[in-house]
């Protein structure tokens, strides 16, 4: 069956509208195929569903990356590389019992808001799926989704005896890319983690369209209040446009290569030319969920000897893809390769798990158990979401990854002091 929907796969590939049919597999096959198989299958299966199947099954084929992607999966995928996600508009914790969802807070505007979410309430099923000890990760990822999309949420709240079902519009909710260690009355992140020693902390969560002007931003600043080194999280950053990861490397680098993609059109390279900041000590921090387009930024840092890096090995996926538009979905295809400075690859498919990503340095291995992961996770969420404001919001907490970087970068700071004398 997998090597017939191969073949019908190749078919779909070579009748697209615009293409010629390829050598050896007539245009009429597909139409044939198609129609012997809806109509005579046992199964009842529309024209739709079989071009689809076919089509994934030949992307999988190819590449562990490559996909289609329906109109609702392409619009949520311009979302991630827009300034904006689309949700019901809440925070929310775990509780200790259920292990529930509660709502902590309302975002001004939101869809939860406008719907009559309160604090407190606990969410017990999203679109009639119950929720049984989920993840952060689980619930954030139903509570998400396109723009005026809707969702039910069977919430219970205090005094009732059986819960309601509110129906919350999702909308946009503007999350900055860019984020400091804490958010001040004014809305503004704030990034210096230690005033005395004059530290900053500046974290990528994705690299999105606004990135590099948000780090220039914050750059900038930071070195009017006279910076002397900088901690960059690239921790659970997702990747996302692969020209954002190159404008960031470029502004901490005087020179030399950032990347190079090797496609079927041949090698292509960038460069970097000296930036706003190349030369204060720099400190980069790393887990398993730095991916893709993060982790070309991270190589390009490592192997240019730009910054220290404390953390765990990245995930390792090193191909670049493109996004081409079909209709109202469309394809995210793999076309290159990502090659290191050094003339490496890190991609796991390529080099197998052990070379896999960018590792932290010799002796600045970090590893936190998956309960310090989340709570770092949401708490970097916190810092940030647009909330009534009742205080300083999201500081820094307890952060053993963090820790260890401030105490590299100081004694960075110092090495680099003495050695100017």
């Amino acid at each position: 069956m997998r090597r017939s929907l191969l073949a019908l796969a190749a078919c779909v590939l070579s009748t697209w509208p615009g293409r010629a049919p390829a050598e050896g597999l007539p245009a009429g096959r597909l139409v044939e195929a198609l129609e012997v198989v809806r109509t005579s299958s046992l199964r009842e299966t529309s024209r739709e569903e079989l071009e689809l199947r076919a089509l994934q099954a030949l992307l999988k084929e190819i590449d562990p990356y490559s996909r289609y992607l329906d109109a609702r999966e392409w619009a949520e995928f311009d979302d991630r590389l827009s300034a904006e996600l689309c949700g019901v508009g809440i925070t929310f914790g775990l509780d200790a019992g259920e292990r529930l969802p509660v709502v902590e807070r309302l975002l001004i505007g939101s869809g939860g808001a406008a719907a009559g979410l309160r604090e407190g309430d606990r969410i017990a099923a999203v679109d009639g799926r119950p929720l049984s000890e989920p993840t952060f990760d689980e619930v954030r990822a139903l509570l998400l989704g396109p723009r005026g999309s809707v969702v039910d949420l069977a919430v219970c709240r205090r005094g009732s005896s059986a819960p309601s079902t509110l129906r919350v519009e999702r909308r946009p909710v503007a999350l900055p890319s860019v984020r400091g260690v804490r958010r001040g009355r004014d809305g503004r992140s704030g990034y210096v983690l230690d005033a005395r020693e004059r530290l900053a902390y500046v974290r990528i969560s994705r690299l999105a369209e606004d990135t590099v002007l948000e780090v220039e931003t914050a750059l900038a600043e930071l070195e009017r209040e006279g910076l002397r080194g900088l901690v960059l999280d690239l921790r659970e950053s997702e990747g996302g446009l692969m020209a954002a990861a190159v404008g960031v490397a470029d502004l901490f680098l005087h020179g030399g290569r950032i990347l190079s993609v090797v496609s079927r059109q041949g090698t292509t390279r960038w460069d970097a030319s000296p930036g706003a900041c190349t030369d204060a000590p720099l400190v980069v921090l790393i887990d398993s969920g730095t991916a893709s387009s993060s982790e070309f930024l991270a190589a390009a840092l490592q192997d240019n000897a730009r910054a220290s890096f404390v953390g765990q090995r990245t995930f390792g996926k090193g191909r670049v893809q493109e996004r081409i538009s079909l209709g109202e979905g469309g394809l995210v295809l793999t076309t290159g390769l990502h090659v290191r400075p050094s003339g490496t690859s890190f991609d796991r498919f390529a080099d197998g798990p052990d070379l896999a990503g960018v590792a932290p340095d010799p002796g600045l291995e970090v590893v936190l158990e998956d309960a310090e992961r989340e709570e770092w996770a949401h708490r970097a969420f916190l810092r940030d979401a647009p909330i009534a404001f009742d205080g300083e919001s999201g500081g820094a907490g307890a952060d053993r990854m963090l820790e260890r970087g401030v105490e590299v970068l100081l004694e960075r700071i110092r090495t680099e002091t003495a050695r100017a004398r």
